[in-house]
């Protein structure tokens, strides 16, 4: 076992935590052995902005024609500005959130809201697993639905296929989903009937029918993923040019620790 298992103990586990030791176990280490302290990037504040409106306006905070002007009026001060920017990525999140507030058509009197950013925390195999539903509700037919905002491209084609080059990317959508689905059962008593995304980029919403083999396989991956880290001693670097330089919240410090 690893000389770090005291600290495997105590810690609260959740999707993002397991995909981030898939994604880079140094970055894990950094975030839960050392604690270091991380950097945003701009994804994730545009995606924080988005999440932000839509949380008020589905709790009756705010009405739907509120929505496009409130993302105007903050997009500036949410989202930074990044010196040498010579993709426009800071410029083309904009329009897409223009896009997608200006024709939001989900609407909250159609459907029975059960939560809107619905905390989790349940017992996953002795461990204390977390989690938050961006969305969960019944539908008119009474099914128990949970959905995800996704600021990511969306994975499925014109035709509704899934593109080649995203196979991996909505397998990992569902192990997230499914595994909100365990919580929701352990938490409720009952079982989600279907599983979704709300792909901002996109401006559509795809629902799936929960299946329990998809299911099983994910509850097995978070099993499988913790035994992993548990044996696990050296958390070695993965280099991805595009993640490391972007994404990664250590990636002010990361190149220099490993270089040292």
């Amino acid at each position: 076992m690893s000389e770090y298992e005291f600290i495997f103990d105590n810690l609260r586990w959740s999707f993002s935590n397991l995909k981030s030791f898939g994604q880079c176990p140094f970055e894990w280490q950094l975030k839960y052995i050392d604690c270091e302290r991380g950097v945003e990037n701009i994804y994730g504040q545009f995606g924080s902005l988005c999440h932000k409106i839509l949380e008020m306006y589905l709790k009756g905070d705010m009405k739907k024609d509120e929505m496009l002007p409130y993302y105007m009026d903050n997009f500036d001060s949410s989202v930074e500005y990044l010196v040498g920017d010579k993709y426009g990525s800071r410029d083309k999140l904009y329009r897409i959130g223009y896009v997608f507030f200006e024709n939001y058509m989900f609407d909250i009197t159609d459907n029975k809201i059960i939560g809107v950013e619905q905390k989790l925390d349940f017992d996953f195999n002795g461990k204390t697993f977390i989690g938050i539903i961006d969305l969960s509700y019944k539908d008119k037919d009474g099914n128990i639905i949970i959905l995800d905002h996704k600021t990511a491209e969306s994975p499925f084609g014109k035709s509704g296929s899934v593109k080649k080059t995203k196979e991996k990317d909505l397998l990992f959508y569902k192990r997230q989903l499914y595994l909100y689905c365990y919580g929701f059962y352990k938490q409720f008593g009952r079982m989600p009937k279907k599983i979704g995304w709300n792909f901002i980029r996109d401006n559509k919403t795809v629902l799936l029918d929960v299946k329990k083999e998809e299911y099983d396989e994910a509850v097995q991956w978070a099993t499988d993923t913790i035994r992993k880290i548990y044996e696990t001693d050296s958390f070695k670097k993965v280099d991805n040019y595009f993640y490391c330089n972007n994404l990664c919240q250590y990636r002010n410090i990361c190149y220099k620790m490993t270089e040292d």
